[in-house]
């Protein structure tokens, strides 16, 4: 599904983000800190789009889910400098405004 160049990502996420029942990729990208999506179109994935415009350097294990019971895939990571967990709601087409989970120590 990919020629190269993976490595310039990091924490690699697999979610529905546009609520189609197919599993899309998410990642951050290393040297701009920009979020990528790249969207499953049922036989692999279409080029990235991109979903964050940048400071996701400044976060580190990233996961996909269901954490708020809405049908649409959230994002979860903590920030590296202060070990905040923080949620990004899913909108069914994307991603909302973050919201601060967890105090530091994640």
């Amino acid at each position: 599904i990919g020629s190269g160049g993976w490595n310039s990502l990091h924490d690699l996420v697999g979610m529905d983000v546009d609520n189609d029942g197919r599993t899309d990729v998410v990642g951050a990208e290393r040297s701009t800190g920009k979020l990528f999506l790249y969207k499953s179109n049922g036989t692999g994935l279409n080029a990235r789009t991109e979903i964050g415009s940048g400071g996701w350097n400044s976060m580190s294990d990233l996961i996909g889910g269901d954490f708020t019971s809405n049908a649409n895939d959230d994002l979860v990571g903590v920030e590296t400098a202060t070990g905040k967990l923080y949620l990004y709601p899913g909108t069914g087409t994307g991603l909302g405004a973050r919201k601060e989970i967890g105090s530091g120590g994640w």
